[in-house]
């Protein structure tokens, strides 16, 4: 089995990679590690394939069911699984292996979190999301907007607008430079009828040259208006 492998890894070193996989696919190996590691290698290769994810998650689940590669390769294997399932749309076991990967590691990764939060989006499990969200903003050493907007769409696609306010609200202090943001912002504050906040919002994002689309142009009008601001409404429109 030894002097296979090395020929299958020589091939492979050697870019030639359906060689590599033939020589591999020959093993019939009796010992658990030596099949562990051919299978690993195996789904190695072939994950690196286009279209190969589906094949490459059948010969690398196996490997991890038992611990019987060394703790290295066990944990990037977890994590190549994960990976996997993520981009082939398994996504109730992405969540599976990335828990997994972080119980056998004992690391807590922010990026882990953040893609287990896009899972449950994923599997509209939207209650389940904002617990890995709010881990991954605590982890981050620089803010990153991401567990931040899944953690916004996690309330606001269930209707629970005073803590999208919240988020969006934190959105605008962190990222003050994203114009996004600020519109957001000032339309989640409409939506509860806080015009007040709203028109402030949309006021300064509009003196910061922020405002660009039509809509968000007869918004500000509109609360200049709502407000008893008539004149600047007229100005604006």
């Amino acid at each position: 089995t030894g002097k296979k492998i090395q020929k299958a890894l020589d091939a492979y070193n050697n870019d030639m990679i359906a060689e590599s996989l033939e020589l591999l696919y020959d093993i019939n190996p009796k010992a658990s590690f030596d099949k562990a590691f051919t299978e690993r290698f195996i789904g190695n290769i072939l994950a690196g394939q286009d279209g190969q994810g589906k094949k490459a998650l059948r010969h690398l689940t196996g490997v991890v069911q038992e611990k019987v590669l060394n703790d290295g390769e066990h944990a990037s294997t977890l994590r190549l699984v994960a990976d996997l399932s993520m981009q082939e749309k398994e996504y109730n076991q992405a969540i599976e292996y990335y828990q997994k990967w972080m119980t056998f590691t004992c690391k807590k990764d922010p990026d882990i979190y953040t893609r287990i939060a896009q899972a449950y989006y994923e599997t509209r499990q939207l209650a389940k999301m904002v617990d890995p969200s709010d881990k991954a903003i605590a982890l981050y050493e620089k803010p990153n907007k991401n567990p931040y907007v899944l953690k916004l769409t996690s309330y606001y696609e269930r209707k629970m607008y005073p803590q999208t306010v919240k988020v969006a609200e934190i959105l605008v202090k962190t990222f003050p430079d994203n114009k996004q943001w600020w519109s957001q912002l000032g339309f989640f504050y409409m939506l509860v009828e806080d015009y007040k906040k709203a028109l402030s919002t949309f006021e300064i994002a509009y003196n910061k040259g922020m405002l660009e689309k039509k809509s968000e142009i007869k918004a500000l009008a509109q609360l200049y208006a709502t407000n008893d601001i008539p004149f600047k409404a007229a100005m604006v429109m």
